[in-house]
């Protein structure tokens, strides 16, 4: 499929970008996502207007506009008054703004709403959650090029080009799936890695260690992410580590709790290798910014397939795309992740009905949480969806499973492994 406007890829940030001064205009119903935008754009030193109202944005672009009009405008599209792309077709109509830069973030844009916000007359669409590195490149090409033709992008055409890396990583993960998933993807980059369990053997293995960068998963046992990440920027007030949040959750609400402890950016799981080497290129290449500078990250890429994937959905067990880029990251440890996987299921059956009978809500909750993450690396997105609904009803409401839908985990176990016996080992 390809989008008129384009998803995002992950390109390097532009070393010369200087965009200092202009006047932009940011907007956005969603107050959070607004006051996260705002942060990521402070490093620019742009000047930055918000509105959390899109007709009092059209009110303040008119009045500026025979003053000191704005140079570009970052939009939402989903909004409830109207949307970004009525928005932009407004602003289009305002004379001194018939060529203004738009550039617009979506969180689920579909093709029909790529072709309607064309038509408006937007330059540009990003997929949220977005990197800094993203939105600053965006931004570069917007300001240089602003009459530039839409971008065209489809699965087969990205960059998917893995770069080789040096440094010493330090990767804070309690499950053991996806620790072989982030240590095979970081190894083929050139990386070195150290494991951690959980927030408290970080803290130690910071302590006596020498890293260029720390991944942080947020869901951890004895310390968590956000506990072990304060403990350090304790000790180390200057920050000069780089901390990238790992976690399942990409709410705004999530990414804002990341950045509030100190964290530099943010990689929800699943994720590409692409977008990790991204991330991580972007942060082992360059001096650290100024504290607190957290930006969202998301897959960003189209998956695509070879003429030798799976064919066997299995009525959409599986998602084969996300199963087969896991198997090429993961090359020759492929059938190891497997049989790891399919003991994690097996010690969730026994362990998740123990909890409830000891009325452990803790426990339960850490193991719905980690096969949520863990199955979601595989593409099996049913069973992981299911996990996620047990940990927020655990973690939210103090809610154990029901036994239909214990039953029901107990089934799609059973599915998962069978399908993995019939389809995923490699010759």
């Amino acid at each position: 499929m390809s989008l008129p406007l384009g998803i995002h890829s992950t390109q390097p940030l532009n070393k010369k970008l200087d965009l200092k001064g202009k006047k932009v205009l940011l907007v956005d119903d969603n107050p959070l996502n607004l006051n996260i935008l705002y942060r990521m754009l402070q490093p620019l030193e742009m000047n930055i207007s918000s509105c959390s109202d899109p007709i009092n944005a059209l009110d303040k672009l008119k009045k500026s506009a025979s003053t000191e009009p704005f140079q570009l405008v970052i939009s939402d599209y989903r909004m409830s008054a109207i949307d970004g792309a009525e928005l932009t077709s407004k602003i289009r109509r305002i004379d001194t703004y018939n060529d203004i830069p738009i550039l617009i973030l979506s969180s689920s844009c579909q093709l029909e709403d790529s072709q309607k916000l064309q038509q408006a007359g937007a330059n540009k669409i990003l997929s949220k959650p977005i990197t800094c590195n993203i939105l600053f490149s965006a931004l570069d090409s917007l300001c240089r090029n602003k009459k530039q033709d839409p971008i065209l992008l489809s699965a087969t055409h990205t960059n998917t080009k893995i770069e080789r890396l040096s440094g010493h990583i330090l990767l804070a993960e309690d499950v053991l799936t996806n620790q072989l998933v982030a240590t095979a993807m970081l190894e083929q980059l050139g990386l070195t890695v150290d494991i951690a369990n959980n927030g408290l053997e970080a803290l130690d293995k910071w302590r006596t260690g020498h890293y260029q960068l720390i991944l942080m998963d947020c869901q951890m046992p004895i310390l968590d992410g956000y506990q072990a990440t304060a403990r350090i920027l304790a000790e180390d007030p200057n920050n000069s580590v780089p901390i990238i949040a790992l976690t399942a959750n990409a709410l705004p609400a999530d990414r804002e709790r990341c950045f509030s402890v100190g964290m530099d950016d943010f990689l929800s799981k699943p994720f590409e290798q692409q977008a990790l080497a991204n991330m991580l290129d972007y942060w082992l290449s360059r001096t650290k910014p100024e504290p607190h500078h957290l930006e969202p990250t998301l897959n960003t890429q189209e998956p695509t397939m070879g003429n030798d994937t799976i064919t066997d959905n299995s009525d959409n067990l599986v998602e084969l795309n996300t199963f087969e880029m896991l198997k090429k990251a993961m090359g020759n440890n492929f059938n190891m992740l497997i049989d790891a996987f399919i003991t994690s299921l097996d010690e969730q059956l026994i362990n998740l009905p123990k909890s409830i009978q000891d009325n452990d809500l803790k426990t339960y909750v850490r193991e719905v949480h980690s096969m949520k993450s863990a199955s979601a690396n595989f593409g099996f997105n049913e069973f992981s969806a299911l996990n996620r609904k047990l940990e927020l009803n655990g973690s939210k409401e103090g809610q154990f499973a029901t036994e239909a839908e214990l039953a029901d985990l107990a089934e799609q176990v059973t599915k998962i492994k069978q399908w993995l016996k019939e389809n995923a080992y490699a010759a």
